[in-house]
């Protein structure tokens, strides 16, 4: 009886001194994930998903329990807010498989709920749509249309053989390195996926990773687990799930869960985060790569989380010394002359055919031949000579000079002023180089696979300075001018 009772209550002072550090143990599990950092100096925000033991969105964050640093310089943190609450929006990349991968009832299970995605977006959010099978292509680039969206999702059907997902999640990664005034600063990935890629001689794992973690768009992934399962597939799924938690995004795999609701819940965790601001006002945008770290206190400890970014220096503005007022009353006056200008020469070249026939009418004796019109003198564009070197691509370090004085088109066709050798994923007629007045512009023809200058992909034209690097396809060129 002694004997027990020693026992008991040696048992006893166990499960005392256990107690605390189980809970101790429960309540330093808060999961903290820097989701994508956006950086417009002297600000920098962060998107962070911040859940507790149970996985639950912890419910408040104070500015007080927010710090950051950006390397070893301390950042101020100016607001944290939940980013529904944020009034900003989403701009969203769908990464559709197009292979016989996925059966027809998934994919119509998969249409539908991306239909429902697009009917819930808000009147700031945006879309993409890139889709990957034999080939990658941006079938929609980013837009706010709903209807547009929604069309372009209804035509798309699972037709080929191979899967590329590698290049087709490097392409979306891409994407949404896009700098536009009407795309949200918050990009994600979409995707549904089996995580095979099977395409020979296609990108590699590490290519994938080393791209997500350049261009830090975050990849929410469904794992898609086909029957029967392999140990290939195990693994693939494993990959799949490496590229979401990497680039700060996250995996879910599909179980008993019918897609479409797992799908609901994977756009309703990319709302579920924290906005923080903070201020960095001794950081530069040097080119360099530097570590943003953020910590988040609770009561008896703290969590971090951080991503490496590049901060890149602005693009150079052009300083006028004008107001806004200024700018809008000269633009007035400029098209208040260039109207009048318009409505003389019109009248003085009415003028001038009417004289012309009134003579013609009074001399009926004339003789036929009549001298030819004075020809209108063009100035000429400034002449530019280019060399073409291939960086990546089937002849790396090949160079070629071109001179132009109008413009230049890149391609595979014959016809083309610079033909790209060995890359059938570069279009007939891809892109063209442009002089206008001293600048030289470049865009893309509407070529499949689109194009792109330094990894940013182009939507519109821009100027092209001397260095940029072009990809088109399987391609990189690096495109150096002087006059």
């Amino acid at each position: 009886m002694l004997l027990r009772n020693m026992f008991l209550k040696f048992l006893l002072v166990k499960v005392v001194l256990l107690v605390p550090a189980v809970f101790t143990l429960a309540y330093s599990q808060t999961q903290v994930r820097l989701s994508q950092v956006y950086v417009d100096l002297p600000r920098v925000k962060a998107y962070i998903e911040v859940l507790d033991e149970t996985n639950v969105v912890v419910d408040s964050l104070g500015t007080d329990q927010v710090t950051a640093s950006v390397g070893t310089t301390p950042a101020k943190t100016l607001s944290v807010t939940p980013f529904r609450e944020s009034g900003e929006g989403v701009a969203y990349i769908f990464l559709i498989d197009v292979s016989k991968s996925l059966r027809s009832a998934q994919f119509v299970v998969l249409q539908k709920a991306l239909a429902a995605a697009i009917d819930a977006m808000g009147e700031k959010d945006r879309a993409a749509i890139v889709t990957f099978g034999t080939e990658v292509k941006i079938v929609q680039s980013f837009t706010g249309s709903q209807s547009t969206l929604t069309g372009a999702i209804a035509e798309i059907t699972t037709t080929d053989n191979d899967t590329q997902l590698h290049r087709g999640l490097i392409r979306a990664s891409e994407l949404g390195k896009v700098k536009a005034q009407d795309i949200p600063n918050r990009r994600v990935i979409l995707i549904l996926s089996d995580g095979m890629d099977d395409f020979a001689g296609g990108m590699t794992k590490e290519e994938v990773l080393d791209k997500l973690a350049e261009n830090h768009i975050p990849v929410y992934a469904i794992g898609l687990d086909q029957s029967p399962n392999t140990r290939i597939q195990e693994e693939s799924l494993k990959v799949l799930g490496e590229f979401a938690r990497t680039s700060g995004g996250d995996y879910i795999e599909v179980g008993t869960q019918p897609i479409d609701e797992v799908y609901k819940d994977l756009l309703d965790k990319i709302w579920r985060t924290y906005l923080a601001e903070f201020s960095c006002e001794e950081v530069e945008a040097d080119g360099q790569v530097k570590r943003v770290q953020v910590s988040i206190s609770m009561d008896d400890h703290s969590v971090s989380s951080g991503l490496d970014i590049r901060f890149l220096p602005k693009a150079p503005v052009p300083e006028t010394g004008w107001s806004n007022q200024q700018k809008t009353a000269m633009a007035a006056v400029a098209a208040v002359v260039a109207l009048i200008l318009i409505l003389t020469v019109r009248s003085r070249t009415r003028q001038r055919r009417a004289d012309s026939e009134k003579e013609a009418s009074s001399t009926p004796n004339r003789p036929a031949s009549v001298p030819p019109a004075p020809t209108r003198m063009v100035k000429k564009a400034k002449l530019r000579k280019l060399t073409f070197t291939v960086v990546k691509g089937t002849e790396p370090g090949h160079n070629k000079d071109l001179e132009m004085t109008d413009e230049l088109v890149i391609g595979r066709s014959q016809s083309c002023d610079y033909k790209v050798e060995g890359d059938d994923e570069v279009s007939s007629r891809h892109c063209q180089i442009s002089l206008a007045e001293d600048d030289l512009m470049i865009g893309d023809l509407n070529s499949t696979n689109g194009t792109s200058v330094n990894g940013a992909p182009l939507v519109q034209f821009r100027t092209l300075e001397d260095g940029d690097i072009v990809g088109l396809g399987r391609t990189e060129i690096r495109i150096s001018f002087r006059d």
